[in-house]
């Protein structure tokens, strides 16, 4: 049976428990390249930020500072045509790393010595930045079967840990 984008991103939507992150488990979406499988996480983040940009809006007073600039996110999240129109407001709740193109220190981090104290520290990577405030990630591992075999271990380590160097993705990833 063959799937297509409509029934692949409804699948991904029905398998991830937004309510309970805790109980998902890392999905996997197979296809040649150029299908739109980005395209589908992205329209995944996109309809989760709605949803929440909603709530917080149904929430707050109109004459707030803040309900002109989420209207104005809001207003974008439902036009946009290409996913590069909505990358910045995405960009906090979703990290696509594409792992035959990404050096190795986008998915470990960057070692960082304390030779006076006697350890190693892992710099976050600067993609990693915007997602320090997030309450939820989804995170989009690219090209995973043109991977070395030290960015297969990295993502493993990723997808097993939910971390990157030392840095740790909120409880509320989904990958």
């Amino acid at each position: 049976m063959g799937y297509n984008i409509v029934n692949v991103r409804s699948s991904v939507l029905n398998k991830w428990d937004w309510e309970r992150p805790i109980n998902n488990v890392p999905i996997c979406v197979w296809g040649s390249p150029g299908i739109g499988k980005t395209w589908i996480i992205v329209e995944v983040v996109a309809a989760r930020k709605i949803q929440e940009i909603e709530e917080q809006l149904s929430k707050m007073s109109m004459h707030e500072s803040e309900y002109d600039i989420l209207k104005t996110k809001l207003n974008r999240l439902k036009s946009y045509v290409d996913p590069n129109e909505i990358e910045d407001i995405l960009q906090e709740n979703m990290l696509v790393l594409r792992l035959a193109e990404r050096p190795i220190e986008q998915i470990e981090g960057v070692p960082q010595g304390n030779f006076d104290r006697g350890f190693t520290r892992f710099l976050m990577p600067e993609n990693l930045v915007y997602l320090k405030k997030a309450k939820w990630v989804v995170v989009f591992l690219d090209e995973l079967d043109k991977a070395s075999a030290s960015k297969m271990a990295a993502a493993t380590h990723l997808i097993e840990n939910r971390c990157i160097g030392d840095f740790r993705l909120p409880v509320d990833t989904l990958i």
